[in-house]
């Protein structure tokens, strides 16, 4: 499992701005280096869908 250390800025447990790019730039990495499928739920149109036509709904029900 590959772990991205915090940014040296960051509160220990909570998450920063700075935390989730450097996330993001290791995941890039990691999907380029492993020739790896990523879901990237944040960016995929399926999740936004998911959320936009079920998740939602059940929310306002």
């Amino acid at each position: 499992m590959d772990v991205v250390d915090q940014a040296p800025d960051s509160s220990v447990g909570q998450v920063s701005g700075e935390d989730l790019a450097k996330v993001e730039e290791v995941a890039q990495l990691i999907t380029k280096e492993r020739n790896a499928f990523r879901t990237d739920q944040f960016n995929h149109i399926g999740n936004i869908h998911a959320h936009e036509f079920h998740t939602g709904e059940e929310i306002w029900e």
